[in-house]
């Protein structure tokens, strides 16, 4: 069982929101973690289920959604490794997750308890900072998404995305591989599958990239980010 803790303790330290604390903490929050393996459609949780934990995702893909009275699904945000999700949630004035969270492929996360959480913060205000930088760069990011998606058209919307996908340094010709299904892709971005569609083959036509299933290979990287800028 030591090992086990143990082995959690050493995960949680490489993510920033457990960086700041001491060993010890570490070792005390991976008490109340535990592991979760999800196959890839499954729910991790609904919106209005009890809000106990945050989640750290070790491998694969999570989409957070809501969906509306006529069954349209908009999804939120997409999490991948190593990113955080729903630990802005446990401050707020409200008891059960606002959304629901689904894995998108097979994925591995960690299940932090919220109380365990919290009582370490209250003991401790450089975590307690470090979590407010966190927090503000979801909200950052947020607005920025905001931007995005009413001042883009859906050619933008695509390039910036599939910017955010490529290596730093990418040079013509490299290929990168869509990590979620085209129509999970679509709904993030607030498209319809058919636009989506139209999207990449304007791309295509332009001279940008090729695609292949899941395989986008990018012909003109600056051309991208010109139309993605």
């Amino acid at each position: 069982m030591n090992d086990i803790r143990e082995g959690i303790a050493a995960r949680l330290a490489g993510h920033a929101l457990f960086r700041p604390l001491s060993a010890a903490q570490r070792l005390q929050l991976a008490g109340a973690t535990r592991e979760v393996a999800l196959a890839a459609g499954e729910p991790l949780f609904h919106q209005g289920d009890p809000c106990e934990r945050f989640f750290l995702v070790e491998a694969g893909q999570i989409k957070l959604s809501r969906t509306s009275r006529t069954g349209h699904e908009k999804i939120i945000e997409l999490f991948g490794p190593g990113q955080a999700f729903a630990e802005a949630v446990m401050f707020m004035d409200i008891a059960c997750y606002p959304v629901d969270a689904t894995a998108v492929t097979d994925a591995r996360l960690l299940a932090v308890g919220n109380a365990a959480y919290r009582e370490i913060l209250a003991a401790d205000n450089t975590a307690c900072l470090e979590l407010l930088g966190d927090l503000s760069m979801h909200l950052h990011a947020r607005v920025a998404e905001i931007e995005r998606l009413t001042l883009r058209s859906a050619r933008e919307r695509l390039a910036d995305y599939l910017l955010a996908l490529l290596p730093e340094g990418a040079t013509a010709g490299t290929t990168l591989t869509l990590p979620v299904p085209k129509q999970t892709i679509a709904a993030r971005l607030s498209v319809s599958p058919e636009t989506l569609s139209r999207s990449f083959a304007q791309l295509t036509e332009a001279g940008i990239l090729s695609l292949r299933g899941r395989a986008v290979t990018i012909h003109a990287p600056e051309r991208l980010r010109r139309d993605g800028e």
